[in-house]
């Protein structure tokens, strides 16, 4: 879905692009899904072409990627979420 919807602006691992880097480990997963929902600054809103659960995918994979964990790798992905679920 990341490389579907978002890597063309911000790049294949959230470092930013035409559309600047995503990575901010301050946005919260909740703050990612409202961006990704609703669009912000010059990025449209998602919410209807995704699902809930496709946007949510695409907030905990960007966590993932803000914590530093390589997209792609399953048990990386883990820990990124549970460390994510820890904090809040």
């Amino acid at each position: 879905l990341y490389l579907q919807h978002c890597a063309f602006c911000h790049g294949p691992e959230g470092d930013g692009g035409s559309g600047g880097p995503i990575t901010d480990p301050a946005l919260g997963h909740s703050q990612l899904v409202a961006m990704i929902r609703d669009g912000i600054g010059s990025m449209p809103g998602y919410d209807q072409r995704l699902t809930t659960e496709e946007i949510a995918a695409l907030a905990d994979h960007i966590v993932m990627l803000a914590a530093g964990f390589p997209a792609g790798d399953p048990l990386s992905a883990f820990h990124a979420l549970t460390n994510s679920v820890t904090r809040l």
